[in-house]
C-alpha cells in the first residue's frame, strides 16, 4: 500500500502542467510553435531560448545544459525539472509542492472524478476538454472563493462553474472566460486553462474609454473589483492578461486609451513586462503595482490584509 501511495504521489506531480507551473515560478515563453513552448532557461542565464516544453507530452528539454548520464539531452518530467531547479531530491521536491499547495500530495477532499466513457478515450487525454459551464454552485468552489476572500456576488458575475475532462478524468473548477472563449480554470488543487488562450477585455465605459486597468490574473481582477469602489472605477475599462504572453498582442488595444494602469504581479516577469511597457511610453503606461507592495498581487494583498509581508500566507493555485 505504501509503495502504491508513493507511486500515486509521483504520478500526480508529473501531471502538473509544465507551462502553467513555469508561469507560477515567473517564467513565460519567448515563443510558441504548435504545442512547443521555448524559454530562456530557468536553470541558468542566457540570451537565446534553449529550453523547450512539449505541452502535449508534458516534458521539457534544455539544449544548453549537460545531459544526465545515459541521456542525449538534459530534460524529462516535472519532477526531473524540480530536482534540477531547486537542487534537491525527488522526495524533497514533492514536499516542496505539498507545502506550496501546487498539487495535493496526500489524497484530500476534492471535486469528484469519474472514469470517462470508452468513446472519449479516443480523444487526447492531455488536453482539457470543456463539458459544460453553469452558474457557480458547488460547495467546494464556494469554499475556495471564501478562502480567497472573493464575494460570491463578484465571482458569480464574472465566472462560471466549468466541468471538463483531463487525463481521462472529469473534474470541475472556477472558470474565467477570455475573449476567444477559452477558460482559465482554478480550484483548490488545480490550475490550468483550456484552448484557445487569450486575454479578457471588459468595456465599462465608452469605446474607447479614457483609461484601462491591466491586471495579470483573474483572481487579482476579482480582488480589484472587490476592493476598489465602483465610483473610483467610473469610465475605466479592464484587461485581464491571463498570461504575460498576451501583453504584446494586446498592445493595439492598449494604445486606444489615454492611460494604461499596470497592476502586474510583483515577481521577476511582472516587473520585466512593466519595465518594458514603461520604456515604450511613460505617459501612456503607469506602474500601479505599488498598491500591493510587499505582496504577490491584488489577491495576495486581499487575503493577507493586516498581516506583515514577512508573515503573509501562500495561496492555493
Amino acid at each position: 500500500m505504501e509503495n502504491s501511495n508513493e507511486k500515486a504521489r509521483y504520478q500526480r506531480a508529473n501531471q502538473l502542467d509544465l507551462v502553467d507551473y513555469l508561469a507560477k515560478l515567473g517564467f513565460e515563453p519567448k515563443r510558441k510553435v504548435g504545442d512547443k513552448f521555448y524559454y530562456l532557461s530557468p536553470l541558468r542565464e542566457e540570451k537565446t531560448p534553449s529550453f523547450k516544453v512539449e505541452r502535449k507530452k508534458n516534458i521539457w528539454a534544455d539544449f544548453g545544459e549537460t545531459p544526465q548520464p545515459g541521456k542525449k539531452v538534459c530534460g524529462g518530467t516535472v519532477i526531473d525539472f524540480g530536482m534540477l531547479y531547486f537542487k534537491c531530491s525527488a522526495a524533497e521536491f514533492l514536499n516542496r509542492l505539498e507545502q506550496s499547495l501546487d498539487l495535493p500530495i496526500e489524497t484530500p477532499v476534492r471535486p469528484k472524478s469519474k472514469n470517462i466513457s470508452p468513446d472519449a478515450h479516443q480523444q487526447d487525454e492531455n488536453k482539457i476538454t470543456i463539458i459544460k459551464s453553469i452558474p457557480l454552485q458547488h460547495p467546494a468552489l464556494l469554499s475556495y472563493l471564501k478562502e480567497r476572500r472573493i464575494p460570491f456576488s463578484i465571482a458569480n458575475e464574472y465566472c462560471k462553474e466549468v466541468h471538463f475532462m483531463l487525463y481521462g478524468k472529469q473534474n470541475f473548477a472556477i472558470g474565467f472566460q477570455n475573449k476567444d472563449g477559452g477558460y482559465e480554470l482554478r480550484n483548490k488543487y488545480f490550475k490550468g486553462s483550456s484552448s484557445p488562450k487569450n486575454y479578457t477585455h471588459f468595456q465599462f465605459g465608452p469605446d474607447p474609454g479614457q483609461k484601462v486597468a491591466i491586471i495579470e490574473g483573474f483572481f487579482s481582477f476579482l480582488s480589484y473589483m472587490t476592493l476598489v469602489p465602483p465610483e473610483d472605477r467610473q469610465g475605466e475599462d479592464v484587461v485581464v492578461l491571463n498570461s504575460l504572453v498576451f501583453f504584446e498582442s494586446a498592445r493595439p488595444l492598449f494604445e486606444k486609451y489615454k492611460v494604461n494602469d499596470l497592476y502586474l504581479d510583483n515577481n521577476r516577469q511582472g516587473k520585466k513586462v512593466t519595465a518594458y511597457a514603461r520604456s515604450l511610453d511613460k505617459k501612456l503606461y503607469k506602474d500601479k503595482s505599488y498598491v500591493f507592495r510587499g505582496y504577490d498581487d491584488f489577491n495576495h494583498l486581499h487575503c493577507n490584509f493586516g498581516l506583515t509581508p514577512k508573515k503573509n500566507r501562500k495561496l492555493s493555485p
